[in-house]
């Protein structure tokens, strides 16, 4: 199985205990591939920077492993289809990917179900389907 984590996913994981740093675990174990591109390593990057100055703390060095192992991918250039403009980095680097599936905690790539026949899910379904 493979997927592409938005970045509440990897964020939280970086943060809080649960199951975002679940899914993440999950990943570092194998038991899925994690597709990611340039875009979306920038977005991780940048709301870890910013989260970390708002609370103060620092967050788990999920990063530096997610840059070195995850398969990096060109993104396909698609016409939008989410109402945040933002996350279609997600759905350009899914497609190039090939990947199974889209995680992600964010209704705006929530209520879209699918994008391009790849289904988005939630943390706790992406567990489910690795259990």
């Amino acid at each position: 199985m493979t997927v592409v984590l938005d970045s509440n996913i990897v964020v939280s994981a970086s943060f809080f205990h649960g199951k975002p740093r679940k899914c993440l675990q999950a990943w570092v174990d194998r038991k899925f591939a994690l597709v990611s591109s340039s875009e979306i390593l920038e977005e991780y990057e940048q709301t870890l920077a910013r989260l970390t100055m708002e609370f103060g703390t620092q967050p788990t060095d999920g990063l530096s492993v997610i840059r070195r192992d995850a398969r990096l991918v060109q993104p396909v250039r698609l016409r939008p289809i989410c109402r945040d403009p933002d996350d279609e980095i997600y759905i350009q680097a899914a497609v190039a990917g090939r990947v199974d599936y889209i995680v992600s905690g964010d209704g705006d790539l929530l209520v879209l179900r699918t994008a391009h026949d790849i289904p988005i899910i939630t943390a706790d379904s992406l567990l489910k389907f690795i259990a």
